[in-house]
């Protein structure tokens, strides 16, 4: 038969196998036998891609090795911390995983596969693999999403621990390097997972998604985090953190493109700690602004995000929102009304330059002699400022409490540029309009709902 006969067939989730550990996968390939042997397509990104391995796997330091093992060879158990996907060329191997990830759902949960050619394994990084040849010669081949580097001290758990009791085949007279043997038991390598908290620094703290962050983190036993804003950014400098989080500078647009916000100096502070920060993991939240051009706020996004791209370029993570909405963040100009807010006015504003304090309280005074007149319900009824948002424009709207959750739970994932969240969702301009006017319209709603009072007058004159 020739190969060419095999084009199309695809790599697909093995339905025969159910695994415990929280993005372990397992895929099943054709298997072609012919008189002269067999043929298999080992591994297809498209089709790992569409069953859940993140693109991001192919975009590190791939590395492939092969290992050839006697019957009875147990290599393992390694948790180097980065990706692999393990495949068998020929032999049969039992391949025995441990989730060593503390923030996992499935911590310390164990699976055991056996596998041989057409089936293949993705484990997740920090989930500690290990294999044993069942028959004489069996080969081994794994990708790794790391270059292999001796001079580092790996994880790793000595294979036949008692604690652990792995499952092993026995009978097979176990055959182990002393390096694999030598390695720490399963409760040394627990005590040193459980007794070292994660370093985070988060940049922006006092911004409006990084309030949510800073609630949702200081909440994370396993978690050390240090927070930093415009007052003293450059402290940031003085440590090594396992992941830097990034949420500055300010999201108000007409602001910063009006030159009330975000001053030259400030933002050159900020890219200069960003290009310099020691980190394993820089995460950065960033706007579509970032593909806009000819206005202030989007060139300053673009130097942002630049910098984390040149400086970490192998280990960002780039949030791109179109809009967010939460209790942190106004968002037009009618919700500002509604709440008594200062239209496009923060309070930080106002104490950097108090000469604009009266100008704003008149403005906003004029604008509520001629709100307050009105009747209740057709105050309800007011649409934001048709510019903000046009009625067929499409928007990806993206709730901050779903961000932060979603950032926190994924601080080990080094994915790239990422467009929006699975929690995201997709509104046109008139669908926005209507959820400021009945928020209880969609799963969203109740990020748009209002504080008991803010749309009762009476309440409002008080």
């Amino acid at each position: 038969m020739d190969a060419l006969q095999y084009r199309g067939e695809k790599m697909d989730i093995d339905r025969t196998i159910s695994v415990r550990i929280q993005g372990l996968l397992v895929f099943e390939s054709p298997l072609h036998h012919d008189e002269r042997g067999y043929f298999l397509e080992n591994w297809r990104k498209k089709d790992l891609v569409a069953n859940g391995v993140p693109e991001s796997f192919f975009h590190h330091k791939l590395q492939n090795n092969v290992s050839v093992s006697k019957q009875g060879v147990i290599r393992g158990m390694h948790c180097q911390g980065y990706e692999k996907l393990m495949t068998v060329a020929s032999g049969t191997f039992k391949m025995i995983f441990i989730d060593l990830r503390i923030d996992s759902p499935t911590y310390k949960s164990v699976d055991v596969i056996d596998v041989k050619p057409g089936r293949a394994v993705f484990v997740p990084g920090g989930v500690a693999n290990g294999a044993q040849s069942l028959v004489d010669n069996g080969i081994l081949n794994y990708l790794v999403a790391d270059y292999y580097d001796p001079h580092k001290n790996y994880l790793g758990i000595t294979p036949l621990d008692k604690d652990a009791n792995l499952s092993w085949d026995a009978l097979l007279n176990p055959i182990i390097s002393e390096k694999d043997q030598a390695s720490k038991t399963f409760k040394e390598v627990l005590d040193i997972i459980e007794s070292s908290k994660k370093k985070v620094a988060l940049i922006g703290s006092t911004g409006a998604v990084g309030k949510v962050l800073f609630d949702t983190l200081r909440k994370q036993s396993d978690i050390d985090l240090s927070c930093f804003n415009r007052n003293n950014i450059e402290d940031a400098l003085k440590g090594f953190y396992d992941v830097v989080i990034c949420t500055a500078p300010s999201s108000e647009k007409l602001l910063t493109n009006l030159g009330l916000k975000n001053d030259d100096a400030e933002i050159e502070k900020l890219v200069n700690v960003l290009k310099n920060i020691q980190t394993g993991h820089m995460i950065l939240v960033s706007t579509k602004s970032v593909f806009d051009s000819g206005v202030r706020y989007s060139a300053i996004h673009q130097k942002i995000y630049n910098s984390v791209i040149e400086a970490h370029k192998n280990s960002n993570t780039i949030y791109i929102m179109d809009t967010l909405y939460g209790k942190t963040l106004k968002k037009g100009f009618i919700n500002d009304l509604l709440s008594r807010q200062w239209t496009y006015i923060s309070n930080d504003i106002v104490l950097d330059k108090p000469e604009l304090e009266n100008y704003y309280k008149k403005v906003n005074n004029q604008l509520w002699a001629l709100v307050e007149p009105l009747p209740d319900e057709l105050l309800r009824d007011l649409e934001p400022i048709s510019d903000i948002y046009p009625d067929e424009m499409c928007y990806q709207v993206t709730a901050i409490n779903d961000l932060a959750r979603h950032l926190v739970a994924n601080l080990n994932r080094i994915d790239g540029v990422k467009l929006g969240i699975d929690q995201s969702e997709i509104f046109t301009g008139r669908q926005i309009k209507n959820l400021l006017k009945n928020p209880d319209a969609s799963t969203l709603g109740q990020y748009f709902t209002k504080q008991k009072g803010d749309s009762n007058l009476e309440n409002l004159r008080k």
